[in-house]
């Protein structure tokens, strides 16, 4: 799971030709577009393990995994598919993953800037 948030991150930081020439998008001349999508499917399929597997073991709820399976199957209360899930989890890990790594290259950089105190 590891190599494919990675990956993703990846994906998402590297310089696209496509953001600054909107006609090459439909080209995707360095391949990032397929990518990333090769990287969400890897991690769409690794959330759908998780779901099966808490969905087979219905035991206890311990985490927030278990509670939004458990919100799917009340259907009156709330409109929440298998898909809305799986696009939580991403936000959830991508957004985790993006901030602990900013906080830690902005910590560094002060660090490294003349005359901060490394207190």
């Amino acid at each position: 799971m590891k190599d494919v948030v990675c990956g993703v991150m990846r994906c998402a930081g590297s310089p696209n030709l496509a953001n600054y020439f909107p006609i090459l998008k439909f080209i995707d001349p360095q391949g990032i577009l397929m990518q990333t999508k090769i990287y969400f499917g890897k991690l769409f399929a690794i959330f759908d393990e998780i779901i099966d597997g808490k969905l087979k073991s219905m035991g206890e709820k311990n985490d927030m995994a278990d509670a939004l399976i458990d919100m799917i199957h009340q259907r009156d209360e709330a409109e929440l598919t298998r898909n809305d899930i799986k696009h939580l989890f991403l936000d959830l890990i991508v957004a985790g993953t993006d901030t602990t790594s900013n906080t830690a290259e902005w910590t560094m950089t002060e660090l490294l800037r003349p005359g901060a105190d490394a207190r």
